[in-house]
Formats: C-alpha cells, structure tokens, sequence
C-alpha cells in the first residue's frame, strides 16, 4: 500500500543485496575497482572488511554480475562453518567442476586439474567467502594453502575474504602470518558520511520509481 502511495515500483530498502542499488561513493567505488584489479590483474588473495552493514555482501554481489559477464569461474561461499572436506566439496561444485571427489585428496587434486585448464583457456577462477571472520583457524589455514596452487608466473585460483573488522583482528596473529604474507590487497568499507548517506536513500527512491511530485517531500525528510 505504501508504494503506491509514494509512487513506488519496488521495495527501496530491501534486506537482500541488490546490485541494481548499488550507490557508488568513492570508497565503495574505488574498493568495487581495486577487487576487480586484483582478480584480473590475479594477485592471489584480497581481504574486504567492514562494520555490519556498510556494503559488503552488495559488493561481492556486484563483481559476481562482472564475473558472470566476462564467463570468469567463481565460487561464493556464504557458510564458512562447514568442515573442511565440505567446504570444498561446496566451493568444487560451485565453481562447476565436474564428479567432485570426496576425499580432501581427491577434491584438490580435481581443483588443480580445473585450475590449470583454466589457465590454459587464458582465464581464472575465482574463491569468495562471505562472512570470512567465522573461519576457522584450520579452514583458514586450508584456504591459504590453496594459493599454493599456481603456476611459476601467477595464482591460478584468485581468493577472496570478505568479513567484518575481526578478520583483520584474526589476520594479525601469529599463527597466520603466512597467510598475512600472501595477502596482495586490501580493502576497508567505512560507514557512509551524512552527505553521503542523504543521497544514498535519494538514489534508493529514485531507483525504486519515486515520482517527481515527491521531491519535496523527500528533500523535507532528509533535514
């Protein structure tokens, strides 16, 4: 009811990131770039962090549209609690890789194999995990052995971190610092400023079908 009454033709404020509402302000802008130079230019590994809310998820999102646009393969993993054969159970058969196997051994020797014609065809693969400060100390281990799998001039398996500020608080520890090592870019999502944050709901709205005749009282609403 209220969207006709505001002229609406969607939601503007859904929970589900949506990348048709992605608001680019130079930060969000400026990380959407670096993570896809690091994929293409394939540094290895990429850390994003950020407070609950600033953008993240809507992040991966937007380079999953880029990816799938250029046929690069990817897999997202958005549970990182899972064991560690069935996390790459997941991540094999995400990616498309054909009869995964079911040991650890069997799986890694598959992703190698995928990997490297891949590399082959001139194209990558792409690991994203979402809630990355939930891994394990032991998953992530697992993961950063995973950039072992590379050829003498590049990574084949391009890995991405996204989590929130308690991932670079895990980073730091001694126990990962062959992981921090590897680490190639990072990126840090901040809180959007007032300014920003007024034009972010006037892009929602006007995304959404907001008419004309409500400017006003948008404007009112944003003093």
């Amino acid at each position: 009811m209220y969207k006709a009454f505001y002229g609406l033709t969607r939601n503007p404020f859904d929970i589900t990131p949506d990348p048709r509402f992605f608001y680019g302000t130079a930060r969000h802008s400026e990380a959407l770039a670096s993570l896809y130079h690091g994929i293409e230019r394939r540094k290895g590994f990429i850390v994003v962090t950020g407070e609950v809310g600033t953008g993240k998820t809507l992040l991966a999102r937007c380079i999953f549209q880029i990816l799938k646009q250029q046929k690069t393969s990817f897999a997202y993993v958005f549970n990182p609690l899972l064991p560690v054969v069935e996390f790459l159970q997941y991540a094999t058969k995400d990616m498309g890789i054909p009869a995964a196997g079911k040991t650890k051994g069997e799986l890694l020797a598959e992703l190698n194999r995928y990997l490297i014609s891949r590399y082959h065809q001139n194209s990558t693969a792409v690991l994203i995990v979402d809630e990355a400060h939930l891994l394990t100390w032991e998953l992530l281990e697992e993961v950063r052995l995973l950039t072992n799998l590379e050829t003498a001039q590049q990574k084949l398996l391009q890995i991405v971190l996204i989590g929130q500020p308690e991932l670079d608080e895990k980073l730091e520890s001694q126990n990962l610092r062959q992981l921090k090592q590897r680490i190639a870019l990072r990126c840090r999502l901040e809180p959007l400023s007032f300014e920003e944050t007024q034009k972010y709901i006037a892009v929602r709205l006007l995304l959404s079908g907001a008419k004309e005749r409500n400017k006003k009282s948008r404007r009112a609403s944003l003093r």
